[in-house]
């Protein structure tokens, strides 16, 4: 029946049902959409118990063998679509079918099935839906269930704060207060930023050979690709030396660029430090309270000890925004040398600014659980962070603010999978500052968040990686080394480490096996052959 009365003559609908098995089949044979209720079919002959036959109609609902009632819900996939849809049994009972077909639009419905609503999530589902559907109606109910806390991360992530933290300084005060704040870093971050270790370079861009052939050297002296060394500090500027000569043969400029390290961002005791919070990190600091107090509730903290759970995941994170405030600055300077142009190039037009960001803010939520900094504890606390940053859906709270803020849903899906990734890795930023950028491929290259983000797929009974997907890892690795150390000789050892794993990876033809035998110092079987 149309919406106005009468039998649209031009739509056709089938039922059928085997058992437990249902499905509906919909088709518009006409040149106009068409809208309407599906309540009751043609008249069909049934025999009689004397033999004799009568005309009878059944309704849907007895055809597809609906029980109905107020309790009762539908459930149905459309292949064609690749989504789920529900609506409230009684009402099909009582009223029909809803049906909307485009021109000549078939519709097949299967995996029918009638569900008792016990508690009324499914019917409450229903009437936010309508006649729209979801990827699955099983997600769908767990995220409105995480609605209360997923509501102040969004507000944590919501891209009018984001733009405020990492706007300039509204006053010399605010700057010299967020230069300050920079500085003062826990002591066990302090500790991590540059790892010490004896000997090693290095590993400089690699050099074409008299013949052009690419020349891959060792990423260290004397240390195998397995472990490579990390650095320290004060051999900083001499690993990166070949880097910064072989920029300046082409007239870029060899110096090291001058945004400065941790230890230079004290203001100069002749400026006068604000005493008073920022507004922006008034704001962040009230959201980011809001959320991990909801986080501390989901996961179940004894109230009694959340707010020194809190004040443990906080800890570092006004100091974070701080050197990514600093960060963003340097990039969206006038500065030419090799490393700001990199530094550009690593935030590249996906904003990954505001995927840094989120990153900060989250990074440390496992704490909640119990504060831990290093070893096996550190390692639970990464864990635990990204289980609850999956289990509670964050990601989709991260990249729908993302996208809000301007990112293409695509840019802001993958910034998800960075922050994933993040989580899971071993102090990254101080990692790749020390050259290990090769072993944290490997690492990424064993995660799914890692294996999304490469784009690494099989085909053809080989497993390749994307060009793309390696390129979006080093630029997150280079940023997390500059986020981590704000210096910028400790972001061009973690380009030149990007590089080295670029040129590897374009001579295993992008085959991840190959790949990984060359990182690992494994004979290449490929090549042997």
């Amino acid at each position: 029946m149309g919406d106005e009365g009468g039998v649209r003559e031009d739509v056709f609908a089938l039922s059928n049902r085997r058992g437990p098995e249902r499905a509906l089949v919909l088709c518009n044979n006409g040149p106009h959409p068409q809208s309407g209720r599906l309540f009751r079919a043609a008249p069909a002959a049934e025999k009689l118990p004397d033999g004799t036959k009568r005309l009878r109609e059944r309704t849907l609902a007895e055809g597809l063998g609906l029980a109905g009632g107020p309790d009762r819900i539908l459930l149905w996939r459309e292949p064609g679509s690749g989504l789920e849809y529900l609506r409230p049994s009684g009402e099909l009972a009582a009223h029909g079918f809803p049906v909307s077909l485009g021109p000549y639009q078939t519709r097949v419905l299967l995996d029918l099935r009638e569900l008792t609503d016990a508690d009324g999530r499914y019917h409450a589902l229903a009437a936010e839906l309508g006649e729209r559907g979801v990827p699955s109606v099983e997600e769908a109910l767990l995220e409105m269930a995480l609605r209360p806390l997923h509501a102040p991360f969004a507000a944590l992530l919501a891209p009018d704060l984001t733009a405020a933290l990492l706007a300039p300084a509204a006053s010399p005060d605010e700057e010299s207060w967020w230069l300050a704040t920079a500085a003062a870093l826990p002591e066990t971050e302090r500790e991590e930023e540059l790892p010490d270790a004896d000997g090693g370079e290095a590993q400089a861009p690699d050099e074409p050979a008299a013949d052009g052939e690419t020349v891959l050297p060792p990423l260290a002296d004397g240390v195998s690709e397995e472990a490579p060394a990390e650095r320290a500090p004060e051999a900083a500027e001499e690993a990166v030396a070949p880097s910064l000569a072989a920029d300046a043969e082409d007239g870029t400029g060899a110096e090291i660029p001058s945004e400065p390290a941790v230890d230079d961002l004290e203001p100069a005791a002749s400026e006068t430090v604000a005493t008073a919070l920022p507004e922006p990190a008034r704001r962040l600091e009230a959201a980011l309270a809001t959320a991990l107090r909801a986080a501390a509730e989901e996961a179940g903290i004894p109230e009694a000890d959340r707010e020194v759970a809190i004040a443990a995941v906080t800890a570092g994170v006004l100091p974070g925004v701080a050197r990514l405030r600093a960060l963003v600055a340097a990039a969206r300077s006038d500065e030419e040398s090799p490393a700001a142009v990199r530094l550009r190039a690593a935030f590249g037009p996906g904003k990954r600014e505001a995927g840094l960001l989120a990153w900060l803010l989250l990074r440390d939520l496992g704490r909640l659980a119990g504060e831990a900094e290093t070893g096996t504890a550190a390692t639970a606390v990464r864990e635990r962070t990204a289980a609850w940053f999956d289990d509670w859906r964050l990601g989709r709270v991260v990249a729908r603010q993302l996208a809000a803020g301007g990112l293409s849903p695509a840019a802001a899906e993958r910034a998800v999978q960075a922050v994933r990734l993040l989580f899971l890795l071993e102090r990254p930023g101080a990692r790749a500052a020390a050259a290990e950028v090769p072993a944290l491929f490997a690492e990424a290259a064993a995660s799914e968040a890692g294996r999304t983000l490469l784009g690494i797929h099989p085909y053809d009974g080989v497993v390749w990686l994307r060009r793309e997907g390696l390129d979006e890892l080093t630029a997150w690795l280079l940023l997390a080394a500059r986020l981590e150390t704000l210096d910028a000789t400790a972001g061009e050892i973690a380009a030149a480490g990007g590089r080295v794993l670029a040129a590897r990876a374009e001579r295993a033809g992008y085959r991840l096996e190959p790949l990984l035998r060359t990182l690992t110092g494994e004979p290449d079987a490929d090549a042997d052959a």
